[in-house]
């Protein structure tokens, strides 16, 4: 696949956390579930340029995901909207694959994601 994607528009889910007074990153609302490192934990980030980011799960709940990925210049913005692509089949029974989710947080190469819909 080429080209650009047709993604949900950024603002479908949450301000990012500089429009969120007080806001912390940290706060989460589900438990996490870590995600054990190795291929299991490997994924490919969709941009809707159509660029392809390589990343890593470090742990996911019913909402989000923490993620990490290879440069701090190559990852996506906050409040982006991102498919998560080739996600091992073993991860959560499969339900992450072709899930959309906006970057709400970043710190580096590890950032936080909320899927746009909740895990069932």
């Amino acid at each position: 696949m080429s080209g650009a994607v047709a993604m949900p528009k950024k603002s479908v889910l949450v301000p990012t956390l500089d429009a969120m007074p007080g806001a912390c990153p940290d706060r989460r609302s589900f438990l996490r579930f870590p995600v054990p490192a190795g291929p299991a934990a490997a994924i490919v980030l969709l941009r809707d340029t159509g660029q392809r980011i390589p990343a890593r799960l470090l742990d996911v709940s019913i909402a989000g995901a923490r993620i990490q990925w290879e440069a701090q210049a190559a990852g996506p913005e906050e409040g982006e909207m991102l498919l998560l692509e080739q996600v091992p089949a073993e991860l959560f029974g499969g339900t992450l694959q072709g899930r959309y989710a906006q970057l709400v947080w970043r710190r580096g190469v590890q950032a936080g994601l909320l899927f746009e819909t909740l895990l069932a």
